[in-house]
């Protein structure tokens, strides 16, 4: 369908969904490329024109003011000649004053006072143009003079040069900002979040372990480093650590869910191929160690599980079920105690499995308080 571009033009290039074509791009952006580059020729025109301009009022000035001053020095010169005649009857001198001024002050324009009749200017070009660029001295003088903003963009009859109102001239726009949050230094009145998780200040941050800042720390406005928190987390640990543990079925640390498989026939370590499951006691008392275990299909006797304190066996459990059995044993431990696993099976064929090995203690409370670690 044909493209009409005066009509377009005049909704501004306006493009709905059904007229978002490769068409319609291909009509408009040419045209448009073709407007602003005869916006750019006519911005150079009119640079040209105003140095064109400059030149022609200097040249006006010199050659219709000058001549019309000479007539007018003549003109006076006659009357001052006249008026001598007419009060000595005689020729006036040389040294003769009008106004207390010799006859060479006149020759001078710059020393003329008063307005000189525009008629007296034989000018072809626009009053106010003449006007304002007599004593214009460059192209950006002259753009200022006649209310130019910048070469190309007239202000006179447009855009304004500047336009700014008060805020109170906008309804609710100070009570708008005054919400907003300044770039430097924001004061929140709640915690801000993102993701709807809550970023903490960072000494509030410090302070939700339960721990105030560093000693000699005088303000909040600190950076958390690493070795910052570290000391928080140290400083707060008595308060995460119970002085005592004891057996329960509250699951307090989940060493591992994965199923650990054996075909050796020799006890091995409960091991994921590079480090035996392990757990280290950081508060003395009694944890209640659990566990599964099974004999895998295709194994013959029984399979076998121990555990061990400090390298010390203090469980061992078999069966020959190819379910899985679940095991229970309470263990005295210290702090630093160590408790490990191994398992094997009762011949040279099948596999031992052993999985979700866990400590537990009696305490609800302590499922969330640091009572060990795996190692």
């Amino acid at each position: 369908m044909a493209i009409d571009l005066d009509i377009w033009r005049a909704t501004g290039y306006t493009v709905t969904v059904d007229m978002a074509t490769l068409e319609r791009w291909n009509t408009a952006l040419p045209d448009i490329h073709d407007r602003l580059q005869s916006l750019e020729t006519w911005e150079t025109t009119l640079d040209t024109l105003i140095e064109d301009l400059s030149a022609t009022a200097s040249a006006l000035i010199t050659n219709s003011v000058g001549p019309q001053l000479a007539a007018v020095e003549a003109d006076i010169a006659e009357a001052q000649l006249a008026i001598e005649g007419i009060i000595t009857g005689g020729t006036a001198l040389d040294s003769a004053r009008l106004g207390n001024e010799l006859p060479a002050h006149y020759l001078d324009l710059g020393n003329a006072t008063g307005t000189l009749a525009r008629e007296r200017f034989a000018l072809t070009f626009s009053d106010w143009v003449v006007t304002n660029l007599i004593g214009v001295t460059s192209q950006a003088a002259a753009r200022t003079a006649i209310g130019a903003i910048s070469a190309g963009t007239l202000a006179d009859g447009y855009a304004p040069i500047s336009h700014t109102h008060p805020q109170t001239d906008v309804t609710g726009l100070a009570d708008t900002l005054a919400l907003k949050a300044n770039l430097a230094g924001p004061n929140f009145s709640d915690v801000p979040k993102v993701g709807g998780q809550d970023i903490y200040h960072k000494g509030n941050l410090l302070r939700a372990l339960g721990t105030d800042l560093a000693a000699g720390t005088a303000t909040d406005d600190v950076l958390l480093t690493a070795a910052l928190l570290k000391a928080a987390i140290i400083a707060h640990a008595p308060s995460l650590i119970p002085a005592s543990v004891a057996a329960g079925d509250n699951v307090a640390l989940t060493l591992s869910r994965q199923v650990f498989l054996t075909s050796s026939s020799t006890h091995v370590d409960v091991s994921n191929g590079n480090f035996p499951v392990a757990f280290v006691a950081v508060a003395p008392g009694v944890v209640r160690v659990k566990l599964e275990h099974r004999r895998k299909d295709g194994a013959i006797n029984s399979v076998a599980v121990r555990v061990f304190k400090n390298g010390s066996q203090v469980q061992e459990w078999t069966t020959s079920n190819s379910s899985f059995q679940a095991r229970s044993v309470d263990i005295t431990v210290a702090t630093n105690d160590r408790i490990t696993f191994t398992h094997s099976i009762g011949s040279s064929n099948g596999d031992s499995e052993v999985r979700n090995i866990t400590i537990n203690t009696a305490v609800a409370g302590d499922a969330t308080r640091f009572i060990g670690y795996a190692s």
